[in-house]
């Protein structure tokens, strides 16, 4: 779990690939947090370098055209 927010994934696609609830993995984050200090999402992402759970070249820096429009439609 950790190694998927890390690379910048959202809670629908970790559900999807864990084949879990969107629910399940908003439980699992949020003990993430507890146990890592973190408030936030980037925070969270930033432990996950650190501990060596995600590499620099994995991460998802970007949000393209076709995620924006596939979330929220044609402008």
């Amino acid at each position: 779990m950790l190694r998927l927010v890390g690379r910048g994934w959202g809670n629908r696609q970790i559900a999807e690939r864990l084949r879990i609830t969107v629910l399940t993995v908003e439980s699992h984050i949020d003990k993430l947090h507890c146990k890592l200090y973190t408030h936030n999402r980037v925070q969270l992402a930033l432990q996950a370098h650190r501990l060596g759970y995600v590499s620099l070249d994995e991460i998802d820096y970007g949000v393209t055209v076709e995620r924006v429009r596939e979330r929220w439609g044609k402008p």
